[in-house]
C-alpha cells in the first residue's frame, strides 16, 4: 500500500492527496496528506473532529451531520473505499488516519 497514490473526496470534492498509506494500528491506516481545493467549514469540521480525538470525553458534533459522511478513499485503480467515519486530518502536520 505504501508506494500507492489514493485520493480522498468528500462527496464529489477532492480533500487531498494520500501517500506513503500503511496500517498503523489495525484497522487504522496512516499517510502523508496533501490538501487540495479544502473548504473553510470542511477545515473546520476537520480540526474539531481531530480535538475531539484527544478528548476524554468526546462532544456532540456542532454542525450538520451531513458533513460526516460521504468520505470516500480513491485508489489507483479506481476502486473506492467509502469511510464508515470521516479521516482524522492533521493538516499542520500534513498526516491523515482512517479505517
Amino acid at each position: 500500500m505504501a508506494a500507492t497514490t489514493l485520493k480522498l473526496y468528500w462527496n464529489s470534492r477532492l480533500v487531498g492527496v494520500i501517500t506513503g498509506a500503511t496500517f498503523s494500528d489495525f484497522p487504522w491506516v496512516i499517510g502523508r496528506f496533501e490538501p487540495r481545493r479544502v473548504p473553510k467549514r470542511l477545515r473546520e469540521v476537520s480540526d474539531w473532529l481531530a480535538a475531539q480525538a484527544e478528548a476524554d470525553e468526546p462532544l456532540d458534533p456542532p454542525f450538520a451531520p451531513d458533513l460526516l459522511d460521504g468520505w470516500v478513499v480513491i485508489k489507483p485503480d479506481g476502486s473506492r473505499h467509502e469511510l464508515l467515519m470521516p479521516p482524522l486530518i492533521d493538516f499542520d502536520k500534513g498526516i491523515i488516519d482512517w479505517r
